[in-house]
């Protein structure tokens, strides 16, 4: 009977199921080949094999993946475009709210950033990561007093949750105390750099914004110290050698702020360019003034 089958053809609906486990087959094949390529880092013969994958039908957990690999090859419409048919079908989802809400923030769209935080909060009150990524976008949308009761509260959620927050803890605990000190409020930013002494002392940023407060206190000496210590760990940092060299002009250090301002255009010479103009046409005795004009322009605390 079976050879009769396969000489003369099955009956239509045969054929149909045959078609059926046939495509079911290739689409789990295109789907695992497409994760194994993801994880080894081979992002676009992954984004073929899903794509190719859709085709046979759809699947939630393809789109995931998908969305993943266009945040990390910077192709943020592609990936919000998988975020949002994730969103349709799981409205509830929180952590699919946040991921929107990260590729927002590389956007600079601030306003639907905003808007799908507050949906997951709506979700979840105590949502750590939702408020903390509220209060950055309130800071986008230049609401500095929203941002602050928003990063304030995502402090004491972490704090409350312990250990398994602790990362998340000192991100806020940055957030806070730069947008504190950017309103004036000296003394709570110089309270939210003592904490990050303590628990965060020997990373990039904290040692950063401790030398911003030092600075806007001023404790000078103090401050220039912290600085060569980012850049110790970082030699490669323009922001650090802007700010740094800013710190040694307002000291009467001429020759040291030269120099800085040349490391800023060695390692930046793009940005230098629009910020001090003819900086290595300018004779040294005018160099004070070029200095100070191209630093005014590019100090972040003013």
């Amino acid at each position: 009977m079976g050879f009769f089958k396969q000489l003369f053809g099955g009956s239509a609906h045969e054929n149909s199921q045959n078609e059926q486990q046939d495509t079911a087959h290739d689409f789990e094949i295109l789907k695992y080949d497409g994760v194994r390529a993801m994880n080894i880092g081979q992002l676009d013969y992954a984004i073929k094999c899903f794509e190719k994958a859709l085709e046979f039908h759809e699947d939630l957990e393809i789109h995931d993946y998908l969305s993943q690999i266009y945040i990390r090859t910077d192709k943020m419409t592609e990936a919000l475009d998988h975020l949002s048919l994730l969103h349709e079908a799981q409205p509830d989802n929180i952590r699919i709210l946040l991921r929107m809400a990260r590729i927002y923030y590389m956007n600079e769209d601030y306003d639907h950033m905003a808007e799908v935080c507050e949906k997951a909060k709506t979700l979840d009150a105590e949502n750590a990561q939702a408020a903390y990524e509220l209060a950055r976008a309130m800071r986008g949308k230049e609401d500095m007093i929203q941002a602050i009761a928003q990063i304030t509260q995502c402090i004491t959620l972490c704090e409350k949750a312990g250990e398994e927050q602790t990362d998340l803890l000192k991100d806020a605990m940055l957030l806070r105390g730069t947008l504190l000190l950017k309103m004036g409020d000296k003394n709570g930013a110089e309270a939210d750099a003592n904490w990050l002494g303590e628990h965060d002392g020997d990373s990039e940023d904290a040692m950063m914004f401790k030398a911003r407060v030092q600075q806007a206190l001023g404790y000078n000496e103090e401050a220039l110290k912290s600085f060569d210590k980012v850049i110790s760990l970082n030699p490669f940092s323009v922001e650090t050698f802007r700010e740094r060299g800013q710190l040694k002009l307002t000291m009467g250090d001429k020759q040291g702020a030269e120099e800085d301002m040349k490391n800023v255009l060695e390692l930046d010479p793009d940005t230098a360019q629009g910020v001090n103009g003819n900086f290595e046409a300018v004779g040294h005795e005018d160099i004070q003034q070029q200095v100070e004009q191209a630093y005014k322009s590019i100090n972040p605390l003013q």
